[in-house]
């Protein structure tokens, strides 16, 4: 896992909208300072976080950090770069609060493309107000390593 000041270097593709990303997008390389890791299991993203941008794609590992020779912090998800690459399904659960897990999957995995985003953002516009008995409305990365070639991320 990385800690807060590790240095880390890969390479990000120059947008994650759902509808340009393929295997053929353009990477640049970063160098990043990292100070802050968010794993989307155990920090889901709320139904507002998700509608804010609906066509990124995500993946489990959010990092956060300062790029060598720049003052502004940056984020980046891990699983749409070559070295930490993973399939950016999404779930829809729910969560018990500060739980770190879901207690109940909701639905099928969405997956990066405009079509099942655009679904799963018309389900929660429906559903993100409804009664789930004590129960939050989650939104986390499926990034189960479903196929064989995808490798584990080292850390």
């Amino acid at each position: 896992m990385f800690e807060r000041n590790d240095r880390i270097e890969f390479h990000y593709p120059i947008t994650t909208h759902v509808r340009y990303f393929t295997s053929q997008i353009a990477m640049r390389p970063r160098r990043l300072v990292v100070y802050q890791l968010r794993d989307l299991v155990a920090e889901p993203l709320t139904p507002i976080e998700y509608l804010n941008r609906p066509y990124v794609r995500r993946s489990r590992w959010l990092v956060r950090g300062t790029e060598t020779g720049k003052d502004h912090p940056q984020q980046f998800y891990l699983g749409c770069s070559p070295e930490f690459r993973a399939p950016s399904q999404l779930r829809v659960a729910l969560y018990r609060p500060d739980a770190i897990r879901p207690s109940k999957l909701l639905l099928r995995p969405f997956g990066p493309t405009v079509h099942d985003r655009d679904a799963l953002r018309r389900w929660i516009h429906r559903h993100h107000d409804d009664d789930f008995d004590g129960l939050e409305l989650r939104i986390f990365a499926d990034d189960l390593y479903l196929h064989s070639n995808y490798e584990k991320p080292p850390f």
